[in-house]
């Protein structure tokens, strides 16, 4: 078993730091990290972190990971302009307006947090990859102009309507599973570029909008309510379908 890092005590003196890995730790106060402005790349996934707010001075990120820990006050994160890639989930978040003005954002993993407003999302138009699984989300307007979005997962959420997706046409992984509300699938059909669909225990019964995803590589479509799936005949590629039992 592995020995894991309590105190970061002597780690301030590495002020020529530009890569930090501490996963994984016991890591609690980021003191000792304050000085360290040098940072574009700084991971503290599965650590036992409230605080963070000793962050806020390095605003040389590209990319931070904070993913499993005990957050709850993100605001210390508004002025790290240059973030690219930010890993917040499994942490007892529940505001995430903070980081509306990060728009170099590509990739957003705020995956099971306790959100349900996303009004946040809509300046980031730079995300080419967004985590949002597990969530209270229902309102899916915010997504509607984040138009270089390659891979969306929205699983696990009360979501019915995702018309504000129709836009999203260079998406290739979406995942839209466990919504349990889900019957129109219509909204889907620009995404041609599409090469894995997730849509399974939704409420779906017509499947025609996806007669144009030539690309796709893997579907799940089980646990909805579809009787005929002929139209993926005219795949040219060959397809992994999970169906349609329920």
């Amino acid at each position: 078993m592995k020995k894991k890092i309590f105190n970061l005590a002597g780690i301030e003196y590495c002020t020529n730091l530009s890569y930090l890995n501490l996963d994984d730790n016991y890591i609690s106060d980021l003191t000792p990290l304050a000085n360290l402005t040098k940072l574009e790349y700084l991971y503290l996934n599965y650590n036992q972190i409230q605080n963070i707010s000793l962050l806020a001075n390095l605003t040389e990120l590209i990319l931070l990971g904070l993913g499993e820990n005990q957050i709850t006050d993100i605001t210390p994160l508004n002025n790290l302009v240059k973030l690219e890639t930010l890993y917040l989930y499994n942490n007892p978040i529940v505001d995430l307006s903070p980081i509306s003005e990060l728009v170099q954002l590509k990739k957003l993993d705020a995956e099971y947090l306790q959100i349900s407003d996303i009004s946040f999302l809509s300046n980031l138009t730079q995300l080419t990859e967004l985590y949002l699984s597990y969530n209270q989300i229902s309102d899916l307007s915010p997504l509607q102009n984040l138009t270089n979005l390659e891979i969306l997962c929205l699983d696990e959420n009360p979501i019915s309507d995702i018309t504000p997706l129709a836009n999203l046409t260079k998406m290739e992984i979406l995942n839209l599973s466990d919504t349990s509300g889900i019957s129109d699938i219509q909204p889907l059909e620009g995404m041609v570029n599409l090469k894995t669909l997730r849509l399974s225990d939704n409420k779906i019964t017509d499947i025609s909008p996806l007669k144009n995803m030539l690309y796709l590589e893997y579907l799940d479509l089980s646990y909805n309510l579809i009787s005929d799936i002929s139209i993926l005949s005219n795949k040219k590629y060959w397809l992994s379908v999970k169906c349609c039992e329920r």
